[in-house]
């Protein structure tokens, strides 16, 4: 076998990791965006009832999203991170 040849298994030892890699990091991103719009989508209804109830009750705007994401952190934690984030700004 001469130097520059190359092998079979040598290329499959590079390509695999390569593809791994390249597909890898796509894969856990999509499914960390899955997971976290699911979860989003789930508590939604629930934070809806909990605007109608705070209007109801004479809140504002600002005073209702405070206390829909200050309710919501123990059950849907996503969801009220992203009522936090409006708030804030």
């Amino acid at each position: 076998m001469q130097q520059g040849d190359v092998s079979s298994k040598g290329l499959m030892m590079i390509l695999i990791p390569a593809v791994a890699g390249y597909l890898g990091p796509k894969y856990w991103v999509t499914r960390r965006q899955a997971s976290r719009q699911e979860a989003i989508t789930n508590g939604f209804p629930d934070s809806l009832d909990m605007m109608l109830v705070c209007v109801e009750a004479g809140q504002s705007l600002d005073q209702f999203i405070l206390r829909v994401t200050k309710e919501l952190k123990s059950g849907f934690p996503d969801l009220s991170y992203e009522f936090e984030v409006s708030a804030t700004k």
